[in-house]
């Protein structure tokens, strides 16, 4: 007996722990259980033979007492290692169920801010697209505002430079006033101060410097070409013909052609209107202006037309 207890190799044993170990937990259970079985059939035999022989009992005991109780112990060992192998999968189960918990709450946070996400994009474009209609209709309303102020700036404008040629022909007619008064027999001047007044509308006024020019001197030709249209104008279609003739019979004495042309084809027309006129229209007619022809008289700068 005390020989098979010497052929128990401790570095046998480290090597089978350390293959033990190495394996699964039930592997090492059914190593151990060999074990377990081998170390029983040695404890045994030895006490059989310690009985048959009577020998050397006392030293075999405590070796097969040792061997038990480390049989004992590494039953105990291969139980607790299954036990924290047990736990420790236990424990991972857990966590891999937390992993994928969080996972899909992540994944429903995820598609919830996707949702919310697209739907406040939306919105916003929406939002985006009232304020770019409502600016493009304040750009319209703008743009025609800046026409219509385009068109008020140019008719103040008009009306500015309309008035700046009336205060300039208001100063020439008092400059001319002012020098009759000095020298009352000017002709010239009556002329210069009647076409001021055609110039401001004031066609009476016109025509009485008119006729104070030719009073003053008769052969003053533009005196009758000018008093001849603003009767024309006036509808005295007779008055307008004997003034053009006038004024044509000494335009053409005094070499002036092209003037002569000019009041002779105004008479002429005149005198073939009136006696249209004549010929057509009823003596009581009320309307002695109808069919008046148009004159180019000087540009007026009448001040009743600048505030209208």
């Amino acid at each position: 007996m005390i020989e098979n207890l010497r052929k128990y190799d401790p570095m046998e044993e480290q090597q089978v722990n350390h293959q033990s170990d190495s394996n699964t937990p039930s592997q090492l259970s059914s190593t151990v259980n060999i074990l377990d079985g081998v170390s029983g059939v040695f404890a045994l035999g030895g006490a059989i033979a310690s009985l048959v022989t009577q020998q050397v009992a006392l030293a075999a005991f405590p070796v097969a007492l040792s061997v038990g109780v480390h049989l004992v112990n590494r039953r105990q060992s291969i139980n607790a290692l299954q036990q924290h192998f047990q736990a420790m999968t236990l424990q991972q189960n857990l966590h891999i169920v937390k992993i994928e918990q969080k996972l899909q709450t992540l994944e429903e946070q995820l598609g919830q801010f996707k949702q919310e996400s697209w739907l406040a994009l939306e919105t916003q474009e929406q939002d985006y697209t009232v304020q770019i209609n409502n600016l493009s209709e304040q750009i319209k309303q703008l743009q025609q505002q800046t026409t219509d102020l385009d068109q008020s700036t140019q008719s103040l404008d008009s009306k500015q430079h309309q008035l700046t040629e009336v205060v300039e022909e208001l100063r020439q007619l008092e400059n001319y006033s002012q020098a009759l008064r000095s020298e009352p027999t000017a002709a010239q001047v009556y002329y210069k101060r009647g076409f001021s007044y055609q110039r401001l509308g004031d066609k009476q006024g016109a025509i009485e410097d008119y006729s104070e020019a030719i009073r003053l001197d008769s052969k003053y030709a533009q005196a009758y070409h000018s008093r001849g249209i603003l009767y024309g104008e006036l509808g005295q279609r007779k008055l307008a013909v004997a003034d053009l003739r006038q004024a044509s019979k000494l335009y053409f004495d005094q070499g002036e052609i092209e003037s002569y042309q000019k009041a002779r084809d105004l008479g002429k027309e005149l005198y073939d209107l009136r006696d249209v006129m004549e010929t057509t229209a009823p003596l009581n007619s009320e309307d002695t202006h109808s069919g008046t022809p148009q004159f180019k008289a000087p540009s007026s700068v009448s001040v009743e037309h600048l505030f209208s």
